[in-house]
C-alpha cells in the first residue's frame, strides 16, 4: 500500500469459498487482473508485485476499487490476507465488499462489506440496505495500523454472519516480542497433516540459539477456531 497517500480502497469479492460448489481462489500469482477472473473498476490504480495486490494511486484522499463477479452469498466463506503498511484512519481505510448489487461498491444500494481501519482502527462488518449503511459488528479498537491481518468471514445458510480476525496467525516471535517469521499463512490441510518450518527467519537467515513462541490459529469449514501458543527452543545451529 502507498503510505504517502490517503486512499479509500474498495475491493469487492476478493476471495471466496463456498461449501457446495467448490472453491474460487484469487491469489494474484498470475500477475493478471483482466482474465481468470476478470476484475473491473480502477484497474490502473492497482498493481501486482510478487503475486500480491497493491494499491497504486498517488492522489491524496483518493477513492478507487476493483471488483469481480460471484454468484454465491449463502453458505460461503471469505478468507483474505492483507499487509497494511500504512496508518489507518477515518480517511485511510479499506472496504472489502462481500456481496453487492453493483459492480461499483460506491453505488451499491444493497451490500455487505468489511471495513478495515477508519477512526477506531478496527475491523467491522457493515450492511447497506436501501442505501442506508448500518454497522453490524464492532471490532476491537487500535488493531489495524501497520498490521498483517488474516480475515475470515462466514455466511451460513440461516443468514447468520460470523467475522473473525487474526493479527498473529502462524507468527513466530522471540522472547523480546519481536516477530521473526510468518511461515504458515492460510495453509489448507486434510484431517491429518504436518507443517514443517526450516528454522529460518523472514529474510532466509538461520535463527540463533534461544527460546521462541509460535502463535497459530486453525479453523475447519464450520468455522470452529483452535488457537495455540507453543513455546519452543533452538538448541544448536543447524
Amino acid at each position: 500500500m502507498n503510505s504517502l497517500s490517503y486512499p479509500v480502497i474498495l475491493i469487492a469479492l476478493i476471495l471466496s469459498y463456498n461449501y457446495s460448489y467448490g472453491q474460487f481462489n484469487e491469489n494474484f500469482s498470475d500477475n493478471e487482473l483482466l482474465i481468470n477472473p476478470k476484475w473491473v473498476g480502477d484497474i490502473n490504480k492497482f498493481n501486482i508485485v510478487d503475486g500480491k495486490l497493491h494499491s497504486n494511486s498517488s492522489v491524496t484522499y483518493d477513492e478507487f476499487y476493483i471488483s469481480t463477479k460471484s454468484k454465491r452469498v449463502l453458505e460461503t466463506e471469505w478468507q483474505i490476507s492483507m499487509d497494511l503498511d500504512f496508518k489507518t484512519s477515518s480517511a485511510n481505510y479499506i472496504d472489502i465488499f462481500l456481496a453487492s448489487d453493483s459492480s461499483n461498491p460506491s453505488k451499491a444500494s444493497q451490500a455487505y462489506f468489511v471495513r478495515i481501519g477508519d477512526t477506531k482502527d478496527d475491523v467491522s462488518l457493515y450492511r447497506i440496505f436501501d442505501g442506508l449503511t448500518t454497522q453490524l459488528t464492532n471490532g476491537s479498537d487500535n488493531k489495524t495500523e501497520k498490521k498483517k491481518i488474516d480475515l475470515h468471514v462466514i455466511h451460513q445458510a440461516n443468514g447468520k454472519w460470523t467475522i473473525k480476525v487474526d493479527y498473529n496467525n502462524g507468527y513466530i516471535y522471540n522472547l523480546a516480542g519481536i516477530q521473526v517469521h510468518h511461515p504458515f499463512n492460510n495453509v489448507l490441510l486434510s484431517s491429518n497433516g504436518n507443517l514443517k518450518w526450516d528454522g529460518l527467519d523472514s529474510n532466509g537467515i538461520k535463527l540463533s540459539i534461544g527460546n521462541y513462541i509460535l502463535l497459530i490459529e486453525a479453523f475447519n469449514k464450520t468455522g470452529k477456531i483452535i488457537k495455540r501458543k507453543i513455546a519452543f527452543g533452538i538448541t544448536e545451529i543447524f
